[in-house]
Order: C-alpha cells, then structure tokens, then sequence
C-alpha cells in the first residue's frame, strides 16, 4: 500500500480475506510505525479498489478498517457482492452512511453498482420533488430581507449541483434573495416547481434552525480522521467536476495533499485542457497519486506544446517510472515517510539488481526516461554501466546521444571512441561540434582512433 502497488495489495487482501486474517492485518495497520506510509485515504484507495468500489468511495462515510471487518472470511468475488448488497440496503434506508448524492453514476454504470442506478435515480428525483427550503424575512416594512436556508436543498443531489454551480455550498447555506432567484430558475429548468418548495419561518424558529445546522456541522469535525479526511476530499471532488471557474487551483492543492487517487479521472481531464497554472497542479496531484494509470496518461502528455506543462509531465513521469522499476525489480523498501524517487536518486551504481534496471530504462520506449537513466549512467564509477551509456550513443533522440557524448571524457579510451566516432558525423549541429571539440581535446587527429 506504502507503494503504491493497487494489483499486489489487491492479491494480498483477496488472500488474506479468504483465510479469514483480514483482522491481523487491521491490528497491524494501527501501529504507528507501520502505517504512517498508509494514511487513511491511501489506505482507503486501497480496499475500494480491491472491492471494485469506486462508484461509492465518496459515499460510502464508513471506515476502511469496518468495511474489510465486514468481508473477512469470503473470497474476492464474494467480497464485492457482500459490499454491494450492504450499499443497496443502506441506499433504499436512507442511511446517513450512505452519502447518495456523492455516487458516481457515471462510475456506477459502467461496475457491478449499475444495479442500483434505477434506485437511486429515482431516489434523487423524488428528494428534490419533496425538498422544503425555508426562508424568513426581517427589517423594516419598506426594506425587508428575505434570507434562504437551502441545507436541504444541498442535501440533494441535483440541488447541490445547483449550488455548487454559484459557489453556494457552504456549511451553513444561507442566501439571498437574488440568489435564490439563480437557484430557483435552475430548478425550474429541472422540471420542479420553486414555489413549491418555500416555507416561511419566523425570526426566532430561523435562529434556531441555523443553530442547530450549525452544531451538526461541528459535531462532523470530531468523526475519525478517514471520514473527516474523506469529506474535505469529496468537497475538493465536486469542485472538480463542476468545473467551477476560481476554485479549481483550491480543490487541486487539497487534492494533491491527501495522496489520494480517487480523483484521477478528473485530474487526468484538467491536466491536459485547463489553463497552465492548473494543469501544473493536476499533474502533481496525479504523481502524488501513483494511482493506476497515471505513468501511461503521463506518458501520453510527453509531446506536450507548453514547455512548462511538458517538464512537468517529464519530472512526474520518470519519478513514476522510476518508482515502477524499483518496484518490479524487488529493491523498494518502503519507509516510514512518503516515497517519491527520482531515477538518478534510487539507483546506485555499483549494485547488481541495478544493472537489469538501467538496461530497461536505456531501452525504454520513452525518450524522457531514456535521458534520465543516461544521466544517471553518467555519474557512474562503474565499467558495466559505462558500457551500458556507450550502448546509448546511436539513441534516436538527440537529447539522449548528447548526454552520452558529454559523458565520453569519463570512459575508457576505448569507450570514448565508440561513442564519439558516429558523433562526429551526426544530423544534429550541436551535437557533431560538441563531439568535435572533446574528440580534439582527448587526442590529435593523428591519434584518434579510426
């Protein structure tokens, strides 16, 4: 889980469920010194996606620890079912667990959760159709103020979509006039009568009424560290895929904070198409993520136009990749803290299990992780890996063949020769000068071996 690796931890769950164990490995989750790679939602990236439960991770307001109690002793298959069937049973009681508005139906439609789409939708229409939104007026007769209390409204899911959609879903939603009239043309829109839903209070029940919105709002900052961790995430979720114009750069940094995975499909889309400056954050918050996918979407970015998005995507891709490497190649050991590697940091140069991995980095398809590992191979005391740069020097990208060329003074005579004889003659300018001139300065035109 420290890792990152969603496949192996799912293996490892399915197995440990299945010899009914699930609870040591709780037990060893809440010792500090185990967990504090696994924060609660890393953890929780975890179980969903061994639980195929995506489509509910913000929903579901239950703690991963409860949820794996829950299916100890059954296999994978009957993990999934089990889970199912309990999101159906608290989605038809209205259980206060059960979050309806923050499934992913989208999500939901295309797993094993599209079974209670036609519940929930119904479900959802139904709460907007019923929703009461008091409101109260105060002041003098010739300026009154009406004031809105749509927290139930919010509660709904399309009504939140509304809100969010004018920046108005605040703990404690009060509003005004003008903005109820926003509010009330959207439910209009939405087949549903706003008159309907009004209820006038006086003064006195209204103050009440905030009170109280205002005590439960408290009471939810003391639940666990998950839920309360999962609720800041979700706000941040629907922000982004609201697409709310002015928040996004917020709800981007919450989201890259939390290490979270969850939101990578909305990340995937801001990082290629929103302005520059949360692009940038998108990406970091996908490499912050390791979640599944992202090395491949990273990938795909390399030929980005904008030289500030591509190095990013460059930095966030050979990280990942490197992380990938040194995980496959059984020489990651996770520690206590957070593990973000670079590809020149986590490969010695004089280990054996080394060697194999710079060999797959010097021949990786990418030419950016290509260059990283040429890099690394540069700095190196080590014969074996000299001989692995000088392998380098027909790459076909010109970035890479000039690393090689500008590390030739470190290698053998011997080496040195291989790689800058065809540099001499090579179709990139800068490259046949730079070769030139460290061929003249190692020996004279006489001496050069041909």
């Amino acid at each position: 889980m420290g890792s990152g690796d969603f496949n192996e931890s799912s293996r490892v769950l399915g197995e440990l469920s299945e010899q009914k164990r699930l609870s040591e490995l709780i037990s060893a989750l809440t010792q500090q010194d185990l967990v504090a790679s696994v924060t609660p939602l890393r953890l929780r990236d975890h179980v969903f996606t061994f639980l195929s439960g995506h489509a509910v991770y913000f929903a579901l307001e239950i703690q991963s620890f409860n949820l794996l109690e829950s299916v100890d002793g059954l296999d994978p298959s009957s993990a999934r079912e089990s889970m199912l069937k309990s999101t159906s049973r608290l989605l038809g009681s209205k259980s206060p667990e059960l979050v309806q508005h923050a499934i992913d139906a989208e999500e939901a439609a295309e797993s094993q959760y599209a079974v209670i789409l036609p519940s929930l939708l119904e479900q959802r229409v139904d709460e907007l159709q019923n929703c009461i939104v008091p409101f109260t007026v105060t002041g003098p007769a010739g300026t009154p103020r009406t004031d809105y209390c749509v927290a139930n409204l919010l509660r709904t899911s399309y009504g939140r979509r509304i809100l969010l959609a004018i920046g108005k879903a605040d703990l404690v939603p009060v509003i005004s006039e003008k903005e109820w009239k926003t509010v009330a043309k959207s439910v209009k829109e939405l087949g549903h009568d706003p008159d309907a839903m009004l209820k006038q209070v006086e003064t006195r029940e209204w103050a009440v009424m905030v009170k109280s919105i205002q005590a439960f709002v408290d009471e939810a900052h003391v639940a666990h560290k998950e839920i309360v961790d999962l609720r800041a995430l979700r706000s941040a979720w629907e922000t982004l895929r609201a697409k709310k114009s002015g928040q996004l750069s917020s709800a981007l940094r919450e989201v890259a904070e939390s290490m979270s995975s969850a939101c990578n499909k909305q990340l995937m889309t801001i990082a290629q198409t929103a302005i520059r400056s949360e692009r940038l954050l998108a990406i970091q918050a996908l490499v912050n993520s390791g979640g599944i996918g992202v090395a491949d979407h990273l990938e795909g970015m390399l030929s980005e136009t904008d030289e500030t998005v591509r190095t990013q995507v460059a930095r966030g891709f050979s990280e990942l990749v490197s992380h990938e490497f040194r995980r496959l190649d059984g020489i990651i050991q996770p520690d206590s803290g957070p593990i973000k590697p670079r590809i020149h940091q986590v490969i010695a140069t004089d280990r054996g299990p080394d060697l194999s991995v710079l060999s797959v980095l010097a021949r990786h398809k990418n030419p950016l992780a290509r260059l990283e590992a040429a890099r690394t191979l540069s700095a190196s005391e080590s014969p074996e890996l000299h001989q692995i740069l000088a392998q380098m020097a027909m790459d076909a990208d010109d970035r890479v063949r000039y690393e090689v060329v500008k590390a030739s003074p470190r290698l053998s005579s011997h080496l040195a020769a291989e790689v800058l004889r065809p540099a001499l003659s090579d179709k990139c300018p800068e490259l046949q000068k730079l070769a030139t001139k460290l061929a003249r300065e190692r020996w004279s035109d006489s001496e050069f071996p041909i």
